[in-house]
């Protein structure tokens, strides 16, 4: 039992990903802390993104979707996040870190179901979304909701944003775990635990990609939903941790 709940969560969070193109973390990550610390979630997550990148990435419909640019500017920009994220992980609470993970699923949740889609974000925003996202990254393995968020706004085909955002969060977790493997933040547990994991996170992305074709609007709201839900257990779960001395 204890093997199989993790490979349904990554399997799950690889159809996710396959709709999205960044969804991997978003899904896995706060389910995956009921299994693992969060330190070994962080590292996980940061090693099974790259691989479902590459899957979508060679998807039909996906290939050559890259916007180069916007790639470019905002793995440019994420880089400096990422020494931030080191700080956070190895100096905080891991409940700190939990926290400001649930708040940034919350944020997407909103922005998702609230957005009116019609304003366009400029350029400029590209520099904060990428800080944010770097410093994400490495902090809390959930480098895609900042960062989606700007995608999004830049008003670009679906199958750019997906292909776009799948090499951002693929590019940016191999950075970020190189970053952590030279703090000595990688073990051999966590890399087996990877290596038993793999399968289900293809299997899912590949699903998801195929079920992409064939979404509806009311599939987004749902997955948003739960996001947001997830996003508030996840705050929740944390404060009554940090605040348990305190009222005790």
């Amino acid at each position: 039992m204890s093997f199989v709940v993790p490979v349904v969560i990554v399997f799950l969070a690889g159809i996710l990903t396959g709709v999205t193109g960044f969804g991997f973390s978003v899904l896995s990550v706060p389910l995956l802390l009921l299994v693992f610390q969060p330190h070994e979630v962080v590292v996980i997550a940061l090693c099974l993104v790259p691989i479902t990148s590459v899957v979508l990435l060679l998807a039909p419909g996906l290939r050559g979707q890259v916007r180069q640019r916007t790639f470019g500017a905002l793995t440019a920009f994420s880089v400096v996040g990422l020494p931030v994220g080191i700080l956070l992980f190895e100096h905080f609470d891991p409940m700190w870190v939990t926290g400001l993970m649930g708040l940034v699923l919350l944020a997407y949740a909103v922005y998702g179901l609230v957005g009116t889609g019609t304003v366009a974000l400029r350029g400029h925003w590209v520099a904060p979304s990428g800080i944010l996202g770097g410093i994400l990254a490495t902090s809390t393995g959930l480098s895609g909701p900042a960062v989606a968020m700007y995608v999004h706004g830049r008003r670009v085909s679906t199958r750019e944003q997906t292909a776009t955002m799948s090499a951002y969060v693929g590019a940016i977790s191999v950075l970020g775990l190189g970053l952590l493997a030279v703090r000595g933040a990688v073990s051999g547990d966590d890399l087996q635990q990877v290596a038993r994991l793999a399968g289900g996170a293809v299997a899912g992305t590949l699903l998801g990609r195929w079920w992409a074709s064939k979404r509806h609007n009311t599939l987004d709201r749902v997955i948003l939903v739960a996001l947001g839900s997830m996003g508030v257990w996840t705050v929740g779960r944390s404060v009554m941790w940090l605040t348990r001395g305190t009222w005790g």
